[in-house]
């Protein structure tokens, strides 16, 4: 996927940084042949990381270990009293170490420089909202860097330099026209559909006199047993939900 994603790339002695979970001396040996140099974290997972690099406990804190192997050098970095960092390169031949109290090296401090391009543009035009559930989180993010990748197309295929705020914007007011006349269309399709349809029985539903069902008004009244139903809603009611009127006499009646 690397190498796919890189295509346009390669060949013009661009160096890519990457996560723990693409960084393999396989993907190096690749790079190196379309002279393409690498930067990344490495996974103390993967079988080729020699056994010294993982087992590290009595090295001391914040001491750095150099390894070599053909064009790549391997830096393990003991960043915590039980962490060591595994960092990756094709682009340094030599590290060098850093002068502050934790004594970073050269390929860690160039790891942490580079690595956080695409985080830091999701972070500053973002539509993340507070939430605990796992799919909502992956849906934000994938809605953010579709969104930057909008950009990045939108940029090449016109030649506009849009500014990627008002680019997002215009791609949300866009979206949401799209929506909204698509639901107004939904809705009048629908009723129209309500007009053309015959109209509803409104016989009201009969049950021998030996059968039952449970009240369909109210819920507080315990689902109670109902024989009959409404003359109007046609749903079963029991006693207590069913409204009482006053009675008339037949002459009364007769006047009204």
């Amino acid at each position: 996927m690397v190498m796919r994603l890189m295509e346009p790339y390669l060949r013009e002695g661009r160096n890519v940084n990457m996560d723990d979970v693409f960084t393999s001396l396989p993907l190096v040996n690749k790079l190196i042949d379309k002279n393409t140099s690498l930067v990344g974290a490495v996974n103390k997972t993967r079988l080729e990381l020699p056994p010294s690099a993982c087992n590290q406990s009595q090295a001391e804190l914040f001491s750095t270990t150099v390894q070599k192997h053909d064009k790549a050098t391997l830096t393990v970095y003991r960043e915590k009293p039980r962490k060591n960092v595994c960092i990756l390169s094709t682009n340094h031949l030599t590290v060098a170490i850093g002068g502050d109290t934790k004594r970073k090296p050269e390929t860690l401090a160039h790891y942490n420089r580079r690595n956080v391009g695409v985080d830091k543009m999701a972070r500053q035009f973002t539509v993340k909202w507070g939430t605990r559930r796992w799919p909502v989180a992956v849906f934000y993010n994938l809605f953010d860097l579709a969104a930057i990748n909008a950009h990045v197309l939108f940029t090449q295929c016109t030649s506009k330099t849009t500014p990627r705020r008002d680019f997002i914007m215009d791609l949300a007011w866009e979206l949401r026209e799209n929506h909204t006349s698509a639901k107004t269309k939904a809705a009048a399709a629908a009723k129209e559909a309500a007009k053309a349809a015959p109209p509803p029985s409104r016989a009201p539903i009969q049950l021998p006199n030996w059968k039952r069902t449970q009240c369909q008004v109210k819920p507080q009244c315990a689902r109670n047993q109902a024989h009959e139903s409404c003359a109007q809603c046609h749903r079963f009611v029991c006693g207590s939900c069913t409204h009482k009127c006053s009675k008339l006499c037949t002459d009364c009646g007769s006047e009204q």
